[in-house]
């Protein structure tokens, strides 16, 4: 065992493993991001523990660049920034990301067993490349130390190395694994674990489904990148990749394609989204965001699935910030470095363009209930839930009429308080 820390010029020692980010790239982890940093807090707050499993974690540093923006990581230091931080905010503790100083690290006795269940949040990372794997073990490894944060190192083998927090403060475990993906099992959850995926292989031949499937289904959710512009390419031609992608025989897989009604590429997409669901073994929710590349041409989809709604939620509200599209979720490399669109991460959806669109579902209709109008705007429109539009409503005098299940109106108009459910009449025009 080794107690690691280190006297470094972080430039120097930064890995490069993408020359150059791209924009759909960097929208693809700011998501990633936004949905770890709500997942890691509500995990948290509920005291339950946290897994982040990244699949193809490469070596964590995207062109030799270390920066405040966590997005700017590669995904697996994104999951450990977003961890640290968590427990910076929570614990008011002053964040020294950035420091340089050197860290005299001496014997640490606090901690006397290290093992990766000790911790309240654990992340595993896999990588197959054996460069990669060493580069993002002293990657994770400089993290902390611009955290200014102790930490241990244990190499369990040549291929499978452990860094612990030696802060009581900052409670996180992480596994760097040289192994590839369909190699190794997620960890076993328990009822007190909350588990998260992130897959994001180039191309497909490894992510069989009947390997991804085991990341799916009670107390877990997955971020996964279908590569729908490969898998369409090499559809008739790649009979056995597709199969095991599908996880279903070919003609099962061209059987099932024909209710869809959109192209293909997209159909397929749809499919995969509806297998996954499938086998969660329970209800599920999803979601996709479509990517395209420098010439427009759809690249891949990222697709989300959870068996819970609050997970779909706090998705949603990171592609709804991610998307540079107004009726889809969707992101055009193209438009943004050839057209000029600029880059808009933020969640700025205004009252008055979701509020047409719950009155075209619900006018001339009586008594609706909020949950309703909540559930319609979550699961059948691109936009986010905010209450905000229902007051937008009254004001335009769209909703006629607001009632309390017991028959009492708010005592302000276009205020809609938490503390019961409300009852909405909609106007007929």
């Amino acid at each position: 065992m080794v107690l690691w820390s280190s006297i470094i010029n972080v430039p120097d020692l930064a890995v490069d493993f993408f020359e150059n980010d791209t924009p759909h790239g960097y929208a693809k982890r700011f998501m990633w991001m936004r949905h770890l940093q709500a997942f890691v807090g509500k995990t948290q707050s509920c005291q339950l523990n946290t897994i982040i499993y990244d699949g193809f974690a490469g070596a964590g540093v995207y062109s030799n660049a270390w920066d405040e923006d966590i997005a700017k990581y590669g995904s697996p230091l994104i999951a450990i920034r977003v961890s640290i931080e968590h427990f910076i905010t929570k614990g008011k503790l002053i964040n020294r990301f950035n420091a340089r100083a050197s860290i005299e690290v001496g014997p640490n006795d606090g901690v006397a067993d290290y093992r990766m269940t000790n911790y309240s949040i654990r992340v595993y990372l896999v990588e197959g490349n054996i460069s990669n794997f060493n580069k993002l073990v002293k990657n994770v490894g400089i993290i902390f130390d611009l955290y200014a944060i102790k930490f241990i190192r244990k190499k369990r083998s040549t291929d499978c190395v452990e860094i612990f927090s030696a802060d009581d403060s900052i409670s996180i475990s992480c596994r760097v694994s040289h192994e590839k993906f369909e190699n190794v099992d997620p960890p076993h959850i328990f009822s007190s674990d909350r588990l998260v995926a992130f897959i994001d292989p180039f191309g497909y031949k490894h992510i069989p489904m009947s390997h991804v499937s085991k990341f799916v289904g009670l107390r877990k959710e997955i971020y996964i990148n279908y590569m729908s512009q490969f898998v369409n390419r090499f559809f008739n031609v790649d009979e056995e990749g597709v199969q095991k992608l599908f996880g279903m025989a070919k003609a099962d897989i061209e059987s099932r394609l024909l209710p869809y009604t959109s192209d293909r590429l997209d159909n397929g997409m749809a499919l995969y989204k509806d297998i996954l669901k499938e086998h969660c073994g329970t209800e599920a929710f999803a979601l996709s965001f479509e990517m395209r590349n420098i010439y427009n041409t759809r690249l891949y989809h990222m697709i989300f699935i959870s068996c819970h709604e609050k997970g779909l939620e706090v998705m949603k509200e990171a592609m709804n910030a991610g998307t540079q599209n107004p009726t889809c979720f969707a992101l055009s490399d193209f438009l943004i470095s050839k057209k000029g669109q600029k880059m808009n991460l933020r969640n700025g959806q205004k009252d008055e363009d979701v509020a047409p669109v719950i009155f075209e579902r619900f006018k001339s209709n009586q008594s609706v209930s909020i949950k309703t109008v909540r559930n319609f705007v979550i699961h059948d429109t691109i936009f986010v839930w905010r209450k905000g539009t229902l007051k937008n409503l009254c004001v335009n005098n769209k909703i006629t009429n607001v009632l309390s299940a017991a028959g009492q109106h708010p005592q302000r108009r276009g205020t809609f308080p938490d503390h019961t459910e409300w009852f909405l009449t909609f106007a007929a025009s």
